[in-house]
């Protein structure tokens, strides 16, 4: 496996409140440098993503709350998705990459 490089300026962590559901569409497990990389299809309208305004399609997943999506497949990070819509707690940590845009 390549080892992508990242600088901390390069990733944001956000809280979003914790209402519905999440609410993205993922796409991705693409390689790129031979790593998995998961992306965000879609916000879906009505859920938490989509309230909060901030992630938008085409940005990179990291993580979500501290569970690292880098190097899953698309079917691995929605397992990790549910689980972490199973757990207690009033907040989703979403850590991202923004492609393409500014921050």
């Amino acid at each position: 496996m390549a080892n992508i490089q990242l600088s901390e300026d390069s990733v944001r962590i956000i809280t979003v409140t914790k209402e519905t559901s999440l609410g993205l569409s993922l796409v991705g497990g693409i390689s790129r440098t031979e790593e998995l990389l998961i992306f965000i299809k879609d916000i879906i309208p009505g859920g938490d993503c989509h309230k909060d305004g901030r992630l938008k399609p085409g940005d990179q997943l990291v993580s979500i709350n501290k569970e690292s999506l880098v190097g899953v497949s698309c079917e691995q990070a929605k397992c990790i998705l549910n689980r972490a819509k199973l757990r207690k707690g009033p907040i989703w940590e979403i850590a991202f990459i923004t492609l393409g845009r500014e921050h």
